[in-house]
C-alpha cells in the first residue's frame, strides 16, 4: 500500500511544472505573435493574407523561428533525461506503419462525425482550412516543404525529444500520454485533434523504447506523405477542383486516369488499415507488457502531471484557440445587428 502514497523528489515536481508552463507560453507567443501580425496585415497587406502561400509559410516562420527560440530558453533550468537508445529491426518499424494507419483513420473519423454534429449548431462553423489549404493552387511546393519535411522533424524535436525526456521521471506512461495530448491540442482543431493525438501516442512510446528522434522523424515524414501529401497531389491532378478547393469542371479522360490512380491509393490504403487492426489485435498484450511501470501510482502522475499549473494553463488555452476557431462570427453578428 506504501506504493500509492510514495512521492515524487521536489526536483522532478518542479521540473514538471516548469516544462509544463514552458510549452503553455510556446504555444501562447506563437497564436498571439500570428494574429498581432495578421491584424496589422489586414490593414496594410489584406491580399497577403489570402495568399495560400505566405499564410503557411508565414505561420511556420513565426513557430520555429520566434517561439521555438522562446521554447528552448524557457526550457533551459530543466533537466532532461532521455531514455536509453536502443536499435530496432526495419521489420519491426515497418510493423508500426499499418497500426499508425488504422489508429489515424479511427481518429480522423472521430474528428470530421464531432466537426459535423458541431456544425448543425448555431453560432458554430468549423473548416478542415488545412485540407483546403493543401489543394490550393499556391500551396503544393509549401505544402510538401513544410508537412513532409520541416514538421515531422520540428514536431519530434518539441513534442517528443525535448518533451517526454523531461516528463519521463514521472513514468514512461505518464510520459507519453501526456505527450500526446500536448502534439494533439497543437494542432488547434478538432479535425486534426484526434489522429494527431493517436501519431503522438505511437511515436512517443516508439521515443520512450528506443531513444532515438530519427526513429520518430521516419514515422511522422512517412505518415504525412502517405497520409497527407500524396492524397492531395491526386486529388489536386483530377483537375476538379479550382483554387480554392471547391469542384470546378466535368472530369476528362486525363481526370479518369488520376482517378484510377487515386482508386489504387485507397485500394492499398484500405489493405494497409486492415493489416494495421489485425496487427493492433494481435501486438496489444505485448505493447501492454512492454511497458515500463512507473514508481509512483497513477493518481500521484495524474495529480503532480496533469494537474499541475503548466498543464492546466496549456489545456484552457487551446480550448479558447479551438472554440474561437469555431465560432461563425458572420452569423453572430448578423443576429446583433
Amino acid at each position: 500500500m506504501r506504493y500509492f502514497f510514495i512521492e515524487p523528489p521536489e526536483e522532478t515536481v518542479r521540473s514538471i511544472k516548469r516544462t509544463t508552463f514552458a510549452y503553455f507560453l510556446f504555444g501562447a507567443i506563437w497564436i498571439l505573435v500570428c494574429n498581432a501580425i495578421q491584424y496589422a496585415l489586414l490593414f496594410f497587406y489584406p491580399a497577403l493574407l489570402k495568399n495560400t502561400f505566405f499564410s503557411l509559410a508565414f505561420s511556420s516562420a513565426v513557430l520555429y523561428g520566434v517561439a521555438f527560440p522562446f521554447l528552448c530558453l524557457f526550457l533551459r533550468r530543466t533537466k532532461a533525461a532521455p531514455p536509453k537508445k536502443r536499435k530496432i529491426p526495419l521489420w519491426q518499424f515497418s510493423v508500426i506503419i499499418p497500426a499508425l494507419y488504422t489508429l489515424s483513420i479511427i481518429g480522423n473519423l472521430f474528428g470530421q462525425a464531432l466537426s459535423a454534429v458541431l456544425n448543425t449548431l448555431p453560432f458554430i462553423k468549423t473548416e478542415n482550412n488545412l485540407a483546403n489549404a493543401m489543394l490550393s493552387n499556391d500551396a503544393l511546393l509549401i505544402t510538401f516543404i513544410l508537412a513532409v519535411l520541416v514538421a515531422p522533424i520540428m514536431e519530434e524535436l518539441v513534442f517528443r525529444k525535448m518533451l517526454i525526456s523531461r516528463l519521463l521521471p514521472l513514468g514512461e506512461g505518464f510520459a507519453v500520454l501526456l505527450s500526446a495530448f500536448f502534439f494533439g491540442l497543437f494542432h488547434g482543431n478538432f479535425y486534426q485533434f484526434f489522429y494527431a493525438f493517436w501519431l503522438g501516442l505511437v511515436a512517443g512510446f516508439l521515443f520512450a523504447k528506443t531513444g532515438k528522434v530519427i526513429y520518430t522523424i521516419a514515422l511522422h515524414m512517412t505518415f504525412n506523405f502517405f497520409s497527407g501529401f500524396l492524397p492531395t497531389l491526386l486529388l489536386r491532378n483530377l483537375g476538379i477542383y479550382d483554387g480554392s478547393g471547391a469542384a470546378s469542371e466535368p472530369l476528362s479522360a486525363k481526370d479518369l486516369v488520376s482517378l484510377w490512380h487515386l482508386l489504387q491509393y485507397e485500394i492499398l490504403l484500405f489493405a494497409v488499415v486492415l493489416a494495421g487492426a489485425v496487427l493492433l489485435f494481435v501486438c496489444f498484450k505485448r505493447v501492454r507488457a512492454a511497458r515500463t511501470p512507473s514508481a509512483f501510482s497513477a493518481g500521484v502522475q495524474f495529480r503532480r502531471g496533469f494537474l499541475c499549473a503548466g498543464t492546466v494553463c496549456f489545456l484552457v488555452f487551446w480550448m479558447l484557440v479551438f472554440i474561437f476557431r469555431i465560432l461563425d462570427f458572420d452569423y453572430i453578428f448578423r443576429g446583433i445587428l
